[in-house]
């Protein structure tokens, strides 16, 4: 509704009957910064409602928002009240960040004791680089090329070639709004992994 008063503002001022109960522009500049809050909020709505989030992921999300938004501390923090079980969350989420496995590479396994062989996992800054490379609409051959060409890899190239079109594929079909605070998640993940 805000986004949509955001659109008809300008036509609602040419109104006789409505522009004494427009906003005055104090009011307007208010709502455009709720609107900018909301849509924050609203990109990680939608990641974690996307296929391939897993409880590490929404943990990471969840940090962010707090971060971001402290007010949000009491439902989303790792013992508020509304979490079934702590203990539970606490204990996948260890799990998942032991096992290093990205999102991609999690997608379609369940978690079980035996550990499979070590697959290739994708960093937030190969993840950011595949981005801005299918934002430039190259094809995953020729992003894994440029990844070559940049440094990434210290082994074979060729080994991260699933996990580099799976995520541009994932990318580009589900895709991330500009305004998905990754630098505050990738702070928040690197102050995790050191502890």
């Amino acid at each position: 509704m805000l986004s949509r008063y955001v659109e008809l503002r300008d036509g609602m001022k040419m109104v006789s009957g409505v522009e004494d109960i427009i906003p005055r522009p104090a009011a307007h500049r208010q709502v455009l910064q709720l609107l900018a809050k909301l849509k924050d909020l609203d990109s990680v709505c939608e990641k974690l409602q996307g296929n391939i989030c897993t409880m590490a992921d929404a943990r990471v999300l969840f940090d962010a928002a707090i971060a971001r938004f402290p007010q949000t501390a009491s439902q989303l923090k790792a013992d508020a009240r509304i979490v079934h079980s702590p203990v539970f969350e606490n204990a996948v989420t260890k799990l998942c960040d032991e096992t290093k496995r990205g999102t991609i590479a999690q997608h379609g396994h369940h978690l079980s004791s035996t550990q499979d062989e070590a697959l290739p996992t994708l960093n937030f800054t190969m993840k950011r680089f595949i981005c801005d490379k299918v934002k430039d609409k190259l094809k995953p051959s020729r992003i894994l090329n440029a990844m070559i060409d940049a440094g990434f890899f210290s082994t074979d190239a060729l080994d991260y070639k699933d996990a580099v079109k799976r995520y541009a594929h994932n990318f580009r079909t589900r895709g991330l709004g500009d305004n998905n605070d990754v630098d505050e998640m990738e702070k928040l993940l690197a102050s995790r992994q050191r502890h």
